[in-house]
């Protein structure tokens, strides 16, 4: 390759990264919204969230149920990880299932430890990114005792939720759970 075709393809490469660039601020400030035309803030509808399949559960003493890790409103990501959290005098995880049809690259079920009530670093991966809402993960408890509590979620120690190699904060959302 000689000098000429070099500089041309110096030339090419970065008019395409002032492009990309470009292209990546104009799709920022397009979830902006301007208070008072100061200060910007992030629509409700383009935050990130994490919830389970339902906000409130109502089951019977003895009852298994299930419920279901949802991500929406995500830009392409790669995958993550989520803790949850639930009271163990309660109830009990009896098991977790990543949802391997959308997560197909590396995946971890998570620790279950009753006792704590928690079910630590739920792990799931996809090489090529997954762009729209997504069924994470399944997780089947056990009601074991009666009264109200709630099962809240949040992002992994080891495994933050990640685009583009860069970590996305989200909005998790708690499941109030009542036990008759």
């Amino acid at each position: 390759m000689n000098l000429y075709e070099t500089k041309i393809k110096a030339c090419a490469i970065l008019l395409s990264s002032i492009s990309v660039m470009s292209c990546s601020e104009s799709t920022d400030t397009q979830s902006l919204n301007t208070i008072n035309n100061t200060d910007p803030v992030v629509t409700a509808s383009s935050k990130p969230t994490v919830a389970l399949t339902s906000e409130q559960v109502n089951v019977t003493v003895g009852e298994t149920f299930t419920l279901d890790i949802t991500m929406s409103n995500f830009p392409t990501s790669e995958g993550g990880g989520v803790t949850v959290q639930f009271d163990s005098t309660m109830l009990n995880v009896s098991n977790v299932t990543i949802n391997s049809d959308v997560w197909n690259f590396v995946n971890k079920a998570g620790e279950i430890d009753n006792n704590a009530g928690v079910v630590s670093d739920i792990l799931f991966s996809s090489f090529n990114g997954i762009s729209e809402d997504s069924n994470v993960a399944t997780i089947t408890f056990i009601a074991i005792s009666s009264g109200s509590s709630q099962i809240s979620l949040e992002t992994s120690s080891i495994n933050p939720f990640s685009s583009n190699g860069g970590e996305i904060a989200a909005n998790f959302v708690s499941t109030k759970v009542t036990v008759n």
